[in-house]
């Protein structure tokens, strides 16, 4: 009929209607430095811009963004803070280096923090003791080779330093448990670089005294993907633990008024006690 009104039923419409009926709840958990209004423009363009997260349901995207919401980090690749990852009509947020590195910085804690990767050519020397010493000078004339390492340096506020060092086995061990490595958009694939430093600041972090909310929040999030052999240490864990779950239970409930007519979700996992 001409006048019968068609309901637009796209993922990119589905998802605007569900973060405006979420509004005041994303507008509780951003941080000063980010506002609501942004955080959902840019997911939905990030939607619309991606036919494979337009595959995804509605709610799952909706999860994503409130998980960017409460870690203060822009979802999409353009700072490469947090990537949303489809796979088989979910998108699942994966905290990329760029976003971990930043939210260590607003700990307050760190003076600064860099991860870097090491290259066949590059010359590298590396010794422990009591004191940590790396030497690395990049190959700077044509070819470097493929990456062989990657190490990241940590100085603290106190005076202190971190150091940590992975090799490319140690690395891909660790991305052998991500649950996300093997899928096309997977950050894994198209950003190896970057991964290689994140997994690597990662391990390097957990040495830190960082008193950040938000930078565990991320880890935990991580957790969820891949694991690095290494626990969180357990008065973190112990906690934060029932807050965790709180959060998982938060992020998944969606209103039944409001969820009606979207694609279903598969039914979420109860979360680990």
């Amino acid at each position: 009929m001409a006048n019968e009104i068609v309901k637009d039923t796209s993922t990119v419409a589905q998802l605007t209607s569900l973060l405006q009926s979420r509004m005041s709840q994303i507008e509780k958990l951003v941080p000063q430095h980010m506002t609501a209004a942004r955080l959902m423009r840019i997911a939905v363009n990030c939607v619309a811009k991606t036919p494979a997260l337009g595959a995804c349901s509605p709610t799952s995207l909706l999860q994503c963004v409130l998980v960017a919401a409460e870690l203060g980090l822009e979802p999409g690749g353009a700072l490469g803070h947090l990537y949303l990852v489809p796979f088989k009509g979910v998108s699942t947020p994966i905290v990329g280096y760029r976003g971990l590195i930043e939210l260590a910085r607003r700990s307050g804690e760190i003076s600064s923090i860099r991860a870097v990767v090491v290259r066949e050519k590059d010359k590298f020397r590396y010794s422990e003791g009591i004191e940590q010493h790396i030497e690395h000078e990049p190959c700077l004339d044509g070819d470097p080779g493929a990456l062989k390492l990657a190490y990241c340096v940590i100085k603290l506020r106190d005076g202190g330093v971190v150091a940590e060092v992975m090799t490319r086995a140690q690395v891909d061990a660790i991305k052998a448990t991500s649950k996300t490595a093997t899928r096309d958009d997977s950050p894994w694939k198209l950003h190896y670089d970057e991964m290689a430093k994140k997994t690597v600041a990662r391990r390097a972090l957990k040495w830190a005294p960082l008193s950040s909310e938000r930078y565990y929040k991320a880890v935990e999030t991580d957790d969820e993907d891949y694991v690095d052999g290494e626990s969180t240490p357990v008065e973190v864990v112990a906690a934060s633990l029932k807050e965790r779950v709180k959060a998982k239970t938060r992020l998944l409930e969606v209103p039944e008024e409001i969820s009606e007519g979207l694609v279903p979700d598969p039914k979420p996992t109860p979360p680990k006690e």
